[in-house]
């Protein structure tokens, strides 16, 4: 899905978050939905748990995650 995104903002309990244009755009939102040419109910997107937000924050950031949970 090519929406363009120059951000993307993962927080535990909410479901993922694009910045498109300077606007946020929630994964949930019908317009999203939309722009990425989707069409997916809404109750298939669950926001993230904790652990997810973990689990994607490692795949990301390797070994800079370990400095992060040590340093702040």
């Amino acid at each position: 899905m090519k929406l363009g995104a120059s951000d993307l903002h993962l927080t535990a309990g909410k479901p993922p978050v694009f910045r498109i244009n300077s606007t946020l755009y929630s994964l949930d939102d019908p317009k999203i939905q939309e722009m990425a040419g989707l069409d997916i109910d809404g109750s298939f997107f669950h926001p993230l748990s904790p652990a997810d937000t973990s689990r994607l924050a490692k795949e990301v950031l390797h070994h800079q995650f370990d400095l992060l949970e040590r340093e702040g």
